[in-house]
């Protein structure tokens, strides 16, 4: 990233090293080492706290675990954040099963246990963390007693009691994936570092999709979106390099931080509901060339489109603040469209930083314009049609003159019916020293046909 902040992964355990750090000062009792009876001899790091057993480290071999549900005459009731997470120093089991007297897993618990392959989670679990499953790239499957009274698995994937929250999808899992219509919730994480998922179908009945849910699914090339969702989480799918495209739902009404950041975008329709663009929603998409604003949104946020290899952007009148970097390393972009008055750019001169050959254009009328905007120059859009002389039929064409500012783009557009108005482009013009001509070679196939000018 060009902003100076830590990654997702360096916040998500930066977290977990705090937790860890806190529970250290509730300790009754601290064995660094010791053997537990399980498969084969496995050694875990616990703490007992209130005559009961958290597990927060293992450092035994890379084989299959079982966890005891009792030892030294203490239940073991939880397994500790980032407890067996080989981010930080601990062995990767090959499986691992929980016993049910464990009710509470933390967060990060299995982070990059890279040769762990499948999970059984007992009966008593009634709190399972954030982020528990990431970076597993060879876990096919997590099983839950089926008398838990919280979560369930079906095929390998885990919800919640109700079926209404799927909260866990192992990473090994390759292909396309349907969510039952019975979902209304994607968690957290739920999906993250899914490198084989090529596809994911979500029923209408699913209306939040929540934080780094589809992060870094570097294989997802198709989302068929639910219709009614109203939130999408930070950095949901921040990392999904092969999707060319997504359909946000007209239910968003704000993209988050880094939402769809690093994606393989080549367009994107942003619906007329959302009123805000958060910080870095869309940048590094190495394929974005066009991106539709409607005129809902009223702030576009920090390097939100940031190094994007667009050629031009239409910002519309409802757009009063513009922050920091949010078009910078844009090295494509050539022209900058307003359609209103000025809105309030940042102060430091960085929102079109390094876009070199790009200007800012804006309509007669608008006001708060000078000689630049944020550095780049400022031009006035001013296409004019002429009724002279070269206005009407020539050679079997209809045709005019357009007159304005020396150099500026002009989209000629055709419709048949203002009433129930269509417009469809017909000629990309550059008024070279001020002037070109149009004309329609195809004006004698419609009964009627009125001309407009637009933005290229």
């Amino acid at each position: 990233m060009y902003f100076n902040m830590a990654s997702t992964k360096q916040r998500r355990i930066f977290v977990l090293r705090k937790l860890r750090l806190a529970s250290a000062f509730r300790l009754i009792l601290l064995f660094p080492l010791l053997t537990f009876s399980a498969a084969v001899q496995a050694q875990f790091i616990f703490i007992t706290n209130s005559g009961a057993i958290t597990i927060t480290g293992y450092t035994g071999p890379s084989v299959a675990v079982i966890i005891p549900s009792m030892t030294n005459g203490y239940p073991v009731t939880i397994i500790g954040d980032g407890a067996f997470s080989a981010f930080l120093g601990n062995s990767s089991p090959t499986s691992l099963t929980i016993p049910d007297s464990v009710t509470n897993i933390g967060g990060g618990v299995f982070d990059e246990c890279f040769g762990l392959t499948n999970i059984s989670i007992g009966s008593g679990a009634s709190s399972i963390g954030p982020g528990t499953f990431v970076d597993c790239y060879q876990l096919n499957v997590i099983t839950v007693d089926p008398a838990n009274s919280y979560y369930s698995s079906v095929n390998g994937v885990v919800f919640d009691k109700s079926h209404s929250t799927l909260i866990a999808y192992p990473d090994g899992l390759t292909g396309a994936y349907t969510i039952s219509n019975t979902v209304t919730s994607i968690g957290d994480f739920a999906f993250n570092t899914c490198p084989g998922l090529t596809s994911i179908t979500m029923p209408n009945s699913v209306a939040s999709i929540g934080f780094e849910t589809f992060q870094y699914c570097s294989g997802l090339t198709n989302v068929t979106m639910s219709t009614n969702v109203t939130s999408i989480g930070e950095n949901a799918f921040d990392g999904c390099q092969s999707l060319p495209s997504i359909a946000i739902p007209n239910g968003i009404t704000s993209i988050q931080f880094a939402t769809f950041e690093d994606c393989g975008f080549t367009s994107v329709t942003i619906p007329s509901g959302v009123i805000s663009i958060g910080t870095a929603a869309f940048d590094i998409c190495g394929g974005l060339t066009n991106v539709i604003i409607p005129n809902s949104v009223t702030s576009i946020a920090n390097l939100a489109f940031y190094n994007d290899p667009m050629t031009s952007i239409i910002i519309p009148n409802s757009v009063t603040n513009i922050g920091s970097d949010t078009f910078s390393h844009c090295f494509n972009l050539t022209g900058v469209y307003f359609i209103g008055n000025s809105p309030s750019p940042t102060n430091d001169a960085s929102v079109f930083q390094y876009d070199n050959n790009a200007a800012v254009y804006y309509l007669p009328g608008s006001i708060g314009w000078g000689t630049n905007f944020d550095g780049l120059p400022t031009v006035l859009w001013n296409p004019k049609a002429q009724n002279n002389a070269s206005f009407g039929v020539k050679t079997n064409q209809f045709g005019f003159n357009i007159t304005g500012n020396s150099n500026i783009v002009v989209v000629v557009e055709g419709c048949t019916n203002l009433a129930n108005q269509v417009w469809t482009p017909l000629q990309t013009l550059t008024l070279t020293n001020g002037t070109s001509y149009f004309s329609d070679p195809q004006w004698t196939n419609y009964p009627c046909r009125f001309y407009g000018f637009s933005f290229p």
